[in-house]
């Protein structure tokens, strides 16, 4: 309990009590710390103004997010250093030759020689010979019948086509038909010359020449071939297919198939 007790004084004394007796008035009524307020203020105003910032809905959410999802750390990238295997020595297989291939070469007497099989063919030869595969081979029908191979072939002469059976000769020079063929061909004696052709047993015969615009076998047709017109009685359609046009196709008979085998 507080007990106020005024003694006289000069007006200085009397001024300090009164002030005094204020502050205790005011403490005991408001119950206030004035020294917590005089000194909590001071240090407010140290410190100067507080600048405070609301933040947005969106980025609250974002702080949430981050606070229970940290971000991981990244893994460090390792370069995996690069693994050259070793050099394996190349194992050169033996080259094979096409399947159904037909060989063709020239022997030391200069004769043509075509072999479906590769051990047919003398070692001597097989730098130059040449190689036709079987899949790239055309083939034309044939008769064969007493031991003759007929071959059909297409003339043309002069515009006029005509399709006959002509012998295959191998020994025989040129093309050589008979006048029944000629006849048909639309062949006038004055559109003619003279000419020799050797046949198959090796004799000559004398002959008329005509050009022909063209001859067909097959796949194969040669132009400007030259048709010999053996003299002979009758009005059989015959003649023979010689090298005239035979050297320019290389070729094999199938007699079995009755077939000939373009190269």
């Amino acid at each position: 309990m507080y007990k106020l007790v005024f003694r006289s004084g000069g007006p200085a004394a009397n001024a300090i009590r009164f002030v005094a007796i204020f502050v205790i008035l005011v403490n005991i009524v408001f119950r206030v710390d004035l020294t917590k307020l005089i000194f909590k203020r001071t240090a407010e105003e140290m410190q100067g103004p507080q600048i405070t910032e609301r933040l947005s809905e969106q980025q609250v959410a974002e702080i949430l997010a981050l606070r229970s999802n940290p971000p991981a750390e990244q893994a460090a990238v390792v370069p995996v250093p690069e693994i050259i295997p070793e050099q394996m020595p190349v194992r050169q297989e033996p080259e094979q030759p096409p399947r159904d291939a037909f060989y063709r070469y020239t022997d030391d007497k200069g004769v043509f020689v075509i072999v479906d099989d590769l051990a047919n063919v003398p070692a001597r030869y097989r730098a130059n010979m040449k190689v036709s595969a079987g899949n790239k081979i055309r083939t034309t029908a044939i008769v064969y019948r007493n031991n003759q191979i007929l071959v059909p072939v297409t003339i043309n002469y002069q515009g006029r086509s005509v399709s006959v059976y002509l012998q295959l000769d191998t020994g025989a020079t040129n093309i050589i038909i008979s006048p029944a063929i000629a006849q048909r061909l639309g062949i006038q004696p004055e559109q003619t010359t003279r000419g020799i052709a050797t046949i198959a047993d090796g004799s000559q015969v004398s002959t008329a020449i005509a050009q022909a615009g063209f001859v067909t076998v097959g796949q194969k047709t040669k132009q400007g071939v030259a048709l010999h017109i053996m003299p002979r009685s009758g009005a059989e359609e015959t003649g023979l297919l010689g090298m005239s046009f035979l050297a320019d196709f290389p070729h094999t008979i199938d007699t079995k198939a009755q077939v000939i085998k373009w190269l």
